[in-house]
C-alpha cells in the first residue's frame, strides 16, 4: 500500500517531495518488495484526476505531465460500485502510445449500472500515481487498475480481475489515504478525530489483520467521509484477504506531514 499523493511521481512536485524523504524511501521499499508475478492489480479510489488529488498536488507546467502514463503501460480501469445495486462496472483497455500519452476509450472509468451521473472519462489520481510508481520501480508485469467507490462489497459486485483463486501469481498495489483533516493546514476542515481514525488503520496494517482493517474502514462511529479519508481500496483489500490473512505484515511509514494521513505497508503471503 502507498498513498495517492501526486508528489510521489518523480519530477511532479520536487520541492514538496524533498520535505518527506522518509515517505519516499518507504514507498520505494514497498515497491521493491513486490515479488515476481503473472499479473498485478492496482486498486485505487474512484476520483477524477481533474479534482487535483491529494495534498501536495502539483501546479504549473508539471501539472499535466503526471496525468499521462509512461510508454508501455497497459491499464484496464473498472469502477466497482459496492454502494449501488446492480451488476459490475464495465472496464475498457487503455494502452499508452509512443509519446508517453495514454489512449483511452471514452467510457473508461464509467459505471453504467450506477444510479447517479456517470463518472469521468479519465483515470483517477490513484490510478495515475500507482501506474507511475510501478513504472519507476521497473515492475513490468501486466497491470489491471481497478477504481473502487463504496465499501459494501459482495462477491457479485467484484470484477473478474479480482479472482485470485487460480494458479497465477498476483501482486497487488493499493493506493489509499487516511484522514485529510489533521490540523488547521489540512485539505479538509480540521477534525481532531483524525488521529484516532488513522491510528486504528495503522494498527490494522501493521498487524496484517484483514478483519481489523475492514472494521477500521467502516467504523460506524467515525465514518471515513467525516474525516475525508480515502479508504475504499483498503476495505476491498480487507474483503479479498479476510479468508487468507497475510503471513507477514510491515508498516513502513505512518504520518500526516501535510495534514493528510499517509501509510506505506507491505503484506506478504508465503505461497509456493
Amino acid at each position: 500500500m502507498c498513498p495517492g499523493a501526486p508528489f510521489l511521481v518523480k519530477g511532479t512536485a520536487p520541492a514538496i517531495a524533498r520535505q518527506v524523504p522518509d515517505l519516499l524511501a518507504a514507498c520505494g521499499e514497498a515497491l521493491d518488495r513486490l515479488p515476481a508475478a503473472d499479473r498485478t492489480l492496482l486498486i485505487g479510489s474512484w476520483r477524477p484526476a481533474r479534482d487535483g488529488g491529494s495534498a501536495g498536488g502539483s501546479g504549473g507546467g508539471a501539472d499535466q505531465a503526471w496525468r499521462v502514463f509512461r510508454p508501455g503501460t497497459v491499464v484496464r480501469t473498472c469502477v466497482t460500485r459496492g454502494d449501488t445495486a446492480g451488476g459490475r462496472g464495465r472496464g475498457n483497455a487503455g494502452q499508452s502510445t509512443g509519446d508517453g500519452a495514454v489512449s483511452l476509450p471514452g467510457d473508461i472509468g464509467r459505471d453504467d449500472s450506477a444510479d447517479d451521473a456517470a463518472g469521468p472519462s479519465e483515470p483517477s489520481v490513484a490510478t495515475l500515481v500507482g501506474a507511475h510508481l510501478l513504472c519507476a520501480a521497473r515492475h513490468a508485469t501486466a497491470t489491471t487498475a481497478l477504481e473502487v467507490r463504496g465499501s459494501a462489497h459482495s462477491p457479485v459486485d467484484l470484477p473478474l480481475e479480482l479472482d485470485t483463486d487460480g494458479s497465477d501469481r498476483v501482486t497487488v498495489l493499493v493506493i489509499a489515504d487516511g484522514a485529510a483533516c489533521h490540523g488547521d493546514s489540512a485539505p479538509g476542515r480540521r477534525d481532531d478525530r483524525s488521529d484516532a481514525f488513522d491510528a486504528t488503520l495503522a494498527r490494522a496494517l501493521a498487524s496484517g489483520d484483514p478483519a481489523a482493517l475492514g472494521d477500521a474502514c467502516r467504523n460506524p462511529d467515525l465514518p471515513a467521509d467525516e474525516v475525508m479519508a480515502s479508504v475504499d481500496p483498503l476495505a476491498l483489500l480487507a474483503d479479498l484477504t479476510r479468508s487468507a490473512p497475510p503471513d507477514a505484515a510491515d508498516l513502513l511509514y505512518s504520518g500526516a506531514p501535510f495534514g493528510v494521513g499517509y501509510f506505506v505497508s507491505s503484506w506478504r503471503w508465503n505461497r509456493v
